[in-house]
């Protein structure tokens, strides 16, 4: 009986052996075969005039392309959530584009004002509040 009980246990400890074999395979197999590089776009404000000047803001940004592969974006401004300016940029992967646009004024209300810069069909966006 003692050696039927040793076999018994022989077999689950050989079941528990072979099943962390494969899970530690299963493992190996997955990190070995996963993308670790995590993809992302920056966009960030350089500058920009907090009150306009001559009639105008001038806005500079910057677009920093961590995505795995070159992007064209399409930069908007928006001001009280209606466009009033846009452009195309391309920036190539690993690369940095800093640029900037001059949002005119002179027509505005006076008032508080929210001015967005946003990257169309993206989730990045940053804004800021202007008094004219």
């Amino acid at each position: 009986m003692a050696a039927k009980k040793s076999d018994d246990e022989d077999k689950i400890l050989n079941m528990i052996i072979i099943a962390c074999i494969i899970g530690i395979a299963i493992v190996t197999v997955l990190i070995l075969t996963t993308d670790r590089d995590e993809s992302f776009t920056e966009l960030y404000l350089l500058d920009y005039t907090k009150a306009p000047v001559d009639g105008t803001i001038l806005i500079e940004y910057g677009i920093g392309n961590h995505e795995n592969a070159d992007v064209s974006y399409t930069v908007l401004v928006l001001v009280d959530n209606e466009t009033v300016a846009s452009g195309n940029v391309f920036v190539s992967d690993g690369g940095v584009h800093e640029g900037n646009i001059a949002i005119p004024f002179a027509n505005m209300t006076s008032g508080t004002h929210k001015v967005i810069v946003m990257l169309d069909g993206r989730e990045e966006s940053v804004h800021f509040w202007t008094d004219v």
